[in-house]
């Protein structure tokens, strides 16, 4: 098998944080040393611009050069450059993130908040909320996104939701669509507030049950509908960034310059630790594509991350270990499931034969697998 660079797991990223502050204590003389241990800064010497051409900066230490993001985000760039100059950052004064949503949020927010805290011009808050959406009430997000922004204003936030909500387009009588709109906009426009705040609204990921794939591409449109009408919301659309082969749900992905990654945990609806990161990664590319990070960066004084306890406990733990269908249609895509976050092969799948078919929507709808909540 290929020794393929894997993405950097949360304990990895930790402990080269770890090592690297470490290194830094010692003397000054380890500082370079430690910021390529972390990440770096390339821009040229010449370009200080904090605007949305400022370049991607940003390198691992599992690559010498930045690791290739989706083509998605190619889509993104003239929207980007329509939003109004970002002002200088600084470790005294750094951005201010939110990152909020459900459980899928959960699992990209610490991929996104080491990515900030490495930065040291960003300061991020990540804050989700299991089982929560706009049409559930386990949170009421449109009461707490108000109370949120008079409170620490961010500058910038990251919203993810619509797994949940899939859920109204297949079991709610009558017309879904206007009332979940209306609780879009509002959303939309809360987190959006004026022209200088930047709303970066992530849509949900295929869902391997054809029932929730089908809400999913409800919910998704809606958003990117509404995200279009709004100059200073940018719909992500992270179905595209994680869709398989031949579309639709897939537990592994090919990766630019990683080969085939498992990208799903086992319930077929969560990510898994690589997905996140992957989701994260990209993400993360357009902030700094945003707000010029790596122009700005001071990665030797980290800004530690936090994370908002209220009732996110629970997130990955409740994924439930499901079994795909015995039976597929011939044609469809052979792809090696995988169980739970922590049976996922460490490798990549190159070279590897896969084993099991990916259901087809008539074979999903009748599946009696259980998937839990995001």
């Amino acid at each position: 098998m290929p020794d393929e660079r894997l993405l950097p797991t949360r304990s990895q990223r930790l402990w080269k944080q770890r090592k690297r502050q470490r290194q830094v204590a010692v003397s000054a003389g380890t500082l370079s040393l430690a910021i390529v241990i972390s990440l770096v800064v390339t821009a040229e010497s010449d370009d200080r611009n904090s605007g949305p051409n400022a370049p991607f900066t940003f390198v691992t230490q599992e690559s010498p050069a930045a690791p290739h993001s989706s083509p998605v985000l190619g889509d993104l760039a003239s929207k980007l450059a329509e939003l109004r100059d970002a002002r200088p950052l600084s470790h005294e004064d750094p951005l201010r993130l939110w990152v909020g949503g459900d459980s899928l949020a959960g699992g990209i927010g610490p991929a996104i908040g080491q990515y900030a805290e490495d930065s040291g011009v960003v300061r991020a808050l990540v804050d989700f909320k299991v089982s929560s959406g706009l049409a559930s009430s386990v949170r009421d997000w449109p009461e707490y996104a108000a109370d949120l922004i008079e409170e620490s204003d961010p500058e910038a936030t990251i919203f993810m939701i619509g797994a949940n909500d899939a859920n109204i387009v297949t079991h709610r009588r009558g017309d879904w669509e206007p009332d979940y709109r209306a609780k879009v906009q509002e959303m939309m426009d809360l987190l959006s507030g004026d022209a200088d705040r930047t709303v970066f609204w992530i849509g949900a990921p295929p869902m391997r049950l054809a029932e929730r794939e089908r809400g999913v591409l409800e919910v998704n449109r809606v958003f990117l509908e509404e995200a279009l009408t709004r100059p200073n919301v940018i719909y992500v659309d992270a179905y595209a960034i994680l869709e398989g082969p031949e579309g639709g749900y897939s537990s592994a992905i090919e990766i630019p310059g990683d080969g085939r990654v498992y990208v799903r945990s086992g319930d077929g609806v969560h990510l898994s630790s690589a997905g996140a990161d992957w989701l994260g990664y990209n993400i993360w590319r357009l902030v700094d594509r945003r707000w010029g990070v790596g122009n700005f960066a001071e990665p030797d004084l980290p800004i530690d991350y936090e994370t908002e306890p209220g009732g996110n406990t629970g997130c990955c733990e409740e994924s439930t270990t499901t079994t795909p269908p015995a039976t597929a249609s011939s044609s469809t895509t052979m792809i090696e499931e995988c169980p739970t976050d922590d049976s996922c092969p460490t490798t990549s799948l190159e070279g590897e034969t896969a084993t099991t078919a990916l259901p087809s929507e008539s074979t999903s709808t009748s599946t009696s697998a259980t998937t839990t909540s995001p």
